[in-house]
């Protein structure tokens, strides 16, 4: 990710309306207590305080041995994010956060640094969505982060809360604090 937190710039796949736009709209409406005109909700632009509760509250979850974590801050390719992708699609169950009903209103509404939120307000946003979409995993973690750096998102948020979170053993099939070395200098 070019900046950590852009996790749906223009040039990502976009989820097809049909996919979720009933249940984005009655969702958003039922979690930010709207007054039931959801047809500006595609134009709305959100503030940061309002981007914070959606990744405060929006559903993050997935099945145990599930979740998967990609990392492309600051990579020259979007190869971990595709091969990531790839492999959700041909793993049912499988998300990434970007596929959860938290990152799916995230992406809808915005958070690509298109709204009126700065980029530390967008990075702090996308941060408390990852560091949930961690404490709720379990199991394996499937993770694309070959070069990884040490300023992404996986380095900085999403390992240590993987290391800190006593329901997920492993990464990539790995024993979790083994897969860590790799990233030690």
């Amino acid at each position: 990710m070019a900046v950590d937190n852009i996790k749906c710039a223009n040039h990502w796949r976009q989820p097809v309306e049909s996919e979720f736009q009933a249940d984005f709209q009655s969702d958003w409406q039922a979690q930010l207590g709207g007054n039931g005109d959801t047809s500006g909700v595609s134009r709305m632009v959100l503030h940061f305080k309002e981007g914070m509760k959606i990744a405060q509250e929006f559903d993050v979850s997935t099945e145990p041995n599930c979740a998967v974590v990609y990392s492309i801050s600051f990579l020259a390719t979007t190869q971990n994010r595709d091969m990531a992708y790839a492999y959700v699609k041909a793993h049912k169950g499988c998300k990434t956060l970007d596929d959860t009903p938290c990152g799916k209103t995230l992406c809808k509404k915005g958070y690509q640094g298109t709204n009126d939120v700065t980029t530390n307000e967008i990075k702090e946003i996308w941060k408390v969505a990852s560091e949930r979409f961690i404490g709720s995993a379990s199991g394996n973690i499937t993770a694309f982060v070959e070069n990884a750096d040490e300023r992404s998102t996986f380095r900085r948020i999403e390992l240590p809360n993987i290391i800190a979170n006593k329901k997920i053993k492993t990464i990539n099939g790995v024993d979790k604090f083994q897969f860590l070395q790799k990233f030690k200098k």
